[in-house]
């Protein structure tokens, strides 16, 4: 295999530059051309976010170069720095950034999925990495990326290549999706049974209410010197963090603890099973998950919320529902305290009224989120195991390992 750059794929039809220097007063609303901007290219997918636009006239004045379907887009800024994707052709004529280099290969030359693939590789983007400039606002330029040098197969087995991780991908894609609507199904399952929770149908309870009785029901984690960063532990018991609760769901990703001795002390703030813990910042705070069995207790910081149920009135599936439903979000913007980080106060946050239906209705439905869950665990280490396997095979493809006369 010859090793070469990407000017090299390009042949006599192609092109490899940077796009257009469009500033804010070249802009339109009314305007007749697209501007695809850094926000619209996914990592290996178009995602058509931005819109802004420019009119024909102005792109003539300024000498843009007009997309085609099927040119590269790979963005020179973060993130992550050097993603790639196909562009796909849109209903109006085209533009882009500067900051988005655009590659127009020569078919005979270079297969543009292949070529997508390689760009967004561990291998490609490893090799990005020494040429990145800038602290603030890292970026790559054009001619730095012309420096990566990468071996160019022969085009059927590019395009053997392409069509084996277009599979992956497409299975992940799947995947993904398949998660994205059970989670939609809860959704709707929540509102089709308990309808307009501002009604006056259910009891109204403030939240200091539903706590279950005992010592320490209703907290913060701990302040001050109270949680140093030099009692942190590479093992212990593990403490966490607003970044451990998203989507609805609690997934460590802190791995830092405290020691045994530690959690005793901070009693107070020990999270079990059942518990529900809340983001007390965030944008927007007011983020909830159950924390689940079988985990042994926790520490929470005290950016976080542990509320343990009176589980006769409130169920924890529940209630965590209802705080990450629009009915919460709405609900929790009335004690928002905006500023660098928005939050709210443990104060306010009790004092809140909700309507809370029927303990039968809610164990109805932390039923139904049960076994969704429990499928979603499934779909979940399924597209993990397909992750790896791309993972594997984008690794050996761009080794030298997947080419037609060794499968």
């Amino acid at each position: 295999m010859n090793q070469v750059t990407l000017s090299k794929v390009i042949g006599e039809s192609g092109i490899f530059i940077d796009g257009d220097w469009i500033e804010s007063k070249d802009q339109d609303v009314n305007g007749d051309v697209r501007l695809i901007q850094l926000a619209d290219v996914g990592d290996g997918f178009f995602i058509n976010k931005s819109h802004r636009f420019l009119t024909s006239e102005k792109a003539k004045e300024l000498k843009c170069t007009y997309l085609k379907e099927d040119d590269l887009l790979i963005a020179r800024m973060p993130d992550p720095l050097g993603r790639a994707c196909v562009f796909p052709g849109l209903e109006t004529q085209a533009v882009t950034v500067v900051d988005v280099c655009i590659v127009r290969p020569d078919p005979r030359i270079a297969d543009i999925n292949w070529l997508k693939f390689l760009i967004n590789s561990p291998l490609f983007r490893n090799n990005i990495r020494q040429y990145i400039k800038g602290t603030t606002r890292q970026r790559i330029s054009r001619g730095n990326l012309e420096k990566i040098r990468f071996h160019l197969p022969p085009l059927p087995d590019q395009l053997h290549i392409a069509s084996l991780l277009g599979k992956a991908e497409t299975l992940i894609s799947q995947r993904k999706e398949s998660i994205r609507l059970l989670n939609e199904f809860l959704k709707s399952t929540f509102l089709e049974m308990f309808g307009d929770l501002s009604s006056n149908n259910y009891k109204s309870y403030q939240i200091n209410e539903l706590k279950s009785g005992g010592n320490g029901t209703f907290s913060n984690g701990p302040f001050g010197s109270d949680l140093l960063t030099s009692e942190l532990t590479d093992n212990g018991v593990p403490v966490i963090y607003v970044r451990d609760i998203k989507n609805g769901n609690f997934i460590w990703k802190s791995h830092v603890y405290v020691t045994e001795t530690k959690a005793d002390y901070l009693i107070n703030c020990q999270v079990i099973s059942d518990d529900v813990i809340i983001a007390k910042v965030g944008d927007p705070p007011g983020s909830s998950a159950v924390y689940p069995k079988g985990l042994g207790r926790s520490i929470i910081t005290q950016d976080v919320i542990r509320l343990r149920l009176n589980q006769e009135v409130a169920h924890p599936i529940y209630f965590s529902h209802f705080l990450n439903s629009d009915f919460g979000v709405h609900l929790m913007k009335k004690i928002i305290i905006k500023g660098t980080r928005m939050r709210f106060a443990l104060g306010s946050f009790k004092k809140l009224s909700i309507n809370i239906p029927p303990i039968t209705s809610q164990t109805q439905f932390a039923q139904i989120v049960e076994k969704a869950e429990a499928l979603k665990v499934q779909y979940q280490q399924s597209l993990q195991e397909l992750e790896n396997l791309y993972g594997s095979l984008s690794q050996r493809a761009f080794r030298g390992e997947l080419m037609k006369n060794k499968i």
